[in-house]
């Protein structure tokens, strides 16, 4: 991983927040029992969230993290709440998101068509209730999205003007209240191992999109081939990602990709 600073936003029941609140205090994470905001903390969170069903409903959300010293702290906490019962429904949502102060318009531009370009693999890697347009929470990224960002000259004015809210699985809106970009597909867990690929995964896509020249794509009306899409994403972020890491995220996404096809 790059230092490019990130953090995470788990929605999950089943546990009370203050008693949440105590096991983390003990396992070392200052975290505080919150009102819902969207303030950016320098601690972690837990605040309400009406949109989750379930007893006990809560959103853990984490301060600005960085390297492998955020993701040890992550691992630290998906203990507390496997140890505690945590649960998720398909309520829940899991969402990441990178620091993009420092992207260019054409850097988020870059980014959008990369993601629409491959909306079908990323499809692939999460529950059947993230995919294409399933989700009201997590709308799919359209071409008129990418198309409309060639016509503002800054990264605010794509922000502020080329989604009309923020739930899609690429939230452009983020980036007016936090100056990040957040990537809200994946589904709700708690499980270390899943959240920690996927946050690899997008900041490779993020530093893909700032170091890498991609040239404007035609997204109208393309085939879909799998195969090829899938050969041309990982051959992407092979470009950004150390040996150990690439290999380790395609080995693991692989099995993923056939599990979630075998339980479909």
């Amino acid at each position: 991983m790059t230092e490019r600073k990130y953090g995470i936003e788990i929605e999950a029941f089943g546990v009370d927040r203050f008693e949440l609140q105590n096991k983390l205090w003990q396992a070392g994470i200052i975290v505080h029992v919150e009102a819902y905001n969207h303030e950016t903390r320098d601690h972690w969170k837990i605040t309400s969230d009406g949109s989750i069903s379930g007893e006990n409903p809560f959103e853990l959300v984490s301060p600005p993290l960085q390297g492998e010293r955020g993701i040890e702290e992550i691992k630290k906490v998906c203990q507390v709440l496997a140890v505690l019962g945590a649960q998720v429904n398909k309520s829940c949502g899991f969402h990441d998101h990178h620091d993009a102060a420092g992207l260019t318009a054409q850097s988020v531009r870059s980014l959008i068509g990369m993601y629409i370009r491959f909306q079908g693999v990323l499809d692939e890697l999460v529950a059947p209730s993230r995919r294409g347009d399933n989700n009201r929470f997590c709308r799919a990224v359209t071409p008129e999205v990418y198309y409309s960002a060639f016509q503002k000259d800054s990264v605010s004015a794509i922000a502020d003007s080329c989604q009309p809210d923020r739930y899609y699985k690429l939230n452009l809106k983020a980036y007016i209240r936090h100056n990040t970009v957040e990537f809200r597909q994946h589904q709700g867990t708690v499980d270390a191992e899943k959240i920690v690929n996927w946050i690899r995964l997008t900041q490779a896509m993020v530093e893909s999109a700032e170091k890498l020249n991609h040239a404007k794509l035609d997204l109208t009306n393309r085939p879909v081939r799998p195969d090829h899409d899938r050969w041309h994403f990982w051959a992407m972020l092979k470009k950004v990602l150390s040996v150990s890491e690439f290999e380790g995220l395609r080995a693991y996404y692989g099995r993923r990709r056939k599990e979630l096809a075998a339980a479909a």
